[in-house]
């Protein structure tokens, strides 16, 4: 085939693509050098928080190559009970998603020295999915929200690994769907009669099917004192505080934690959870 194309036409054509690129090239370099990208994203990040009702407060914003990194970070919505405080929060492309023409990102955030990481996925414009949700915790490094729940001092330790999938509704922020798992390894309460590690324990909860805003929950595990139960958590308030849970756990010491045991009456005690959430009755 005799091609038609001349070498001067050939030269231009390539040397428009070498213009092209150079152009681009000087664009990326210009926006870095004298845009000031970080004065814009945080323009940005304002104004959609602002329109979706979220307060968002941070000391510090960081462009690291594609990532943006946010030191001190408050976040607070009129659902949230009180403002999620995070050491930082750093967010970055989810390559692998996005090339497929899904739109995601990858949330890596630390809250009192703790690190927690997740993928956050726009389905359809009316959820977010938060996937691959991994977060290793020393529970020790939350003494100050345990004695905010507790009626009286106690110190816990051992390890909280959390995982799993769960979907929002992207207007209210609702769960509407999904599976978490919480293993705490090594489980220590530090008080008299507790002076042995109590094992690990396991908790799932899980959507129930064809049941809107209700979710399941189990519970078990333990050597020292065991503990199986299960019940349901209604999520269909607008407000956590409107949450509620019901459900039993029955409790049982070991033979050889005779303290405990004698505490039980030597015998397993099963005992009925109820009300709200954040402030369930035990019976």
């Amino acid at each position: 085939m005799i091609s038609l194309i001349s070498p001067a036409t050939e030269s231009r054509h390539v040397s428009w693509q070498r213009l092209c690129l150079a152009f681009v090239l000087a664009l990326l370099l210009f926006v870095l050098i004298r845009w000031q990208p970080e004065q814009w994203l945080q323009h940005e990040i304002d104004q959609q928080t602002r329109i979706n009702g979220i307060d968002l407060y941070y000391q510090a914003l960081h462009i690291e190559g594609l990532s943006v990194r946010m030191e001190h970070a408050s976040i607070q919505t009129s659902r949230l009970p009180s403002p999620v405080v995070l050491d930082s929060l750093s967010i970055s492309p989810a390559w692998s998603l996005l090339l497929s023409g899904t739109r995601a990102v990858d949330i890596k955030a630390t809250l009192y020295g703790q690190s927690v990481e997740a993928v956050l996925v726009w389905k359809k414009n009316k959820y977010i999915e938060i996937h691959d949700l991994n977060a290793f915790l020393d529970v020790d490094a939350f003494q100050s929200l345990w004695k905010q729940r507790m009626p009286f001092p106690v110190r816990a330790g051992g390890r909280l690994m959390l995982s799993g999938h769960i979907q929002l509704d992207a207007l209210s922020g609702l769960p509407v769907d999904g599976q978490l798992d919480v293993a705490w390894q090594q489980a220590r309460i530090d008080l008299p009669m507790f002076n042995k590690p109590l094992g690990d324990y396991q908790l799932g909860l899980k959507a129930a099917p064809h049941a809107s805003g209700v979710w399941q929950w189990t519970l078990g595990g333990g050597t020292e004192v065991r503990l199986s139960g299960s019940g349901q958590l209604d999520l269909s308030g607008k407000l956590p505080q409107q949450w509620t849970i019901n459900g039993r756990v029955q409790i049982q010491a070991a033979p050889e934690a005779k303290t405990i045991a004698s505490m039980l009456g030597n015998q397993a005690k099963t005992f009925r959870i109820s009300g709200k959430l954040f402030n369930a009755r035990v019976q």
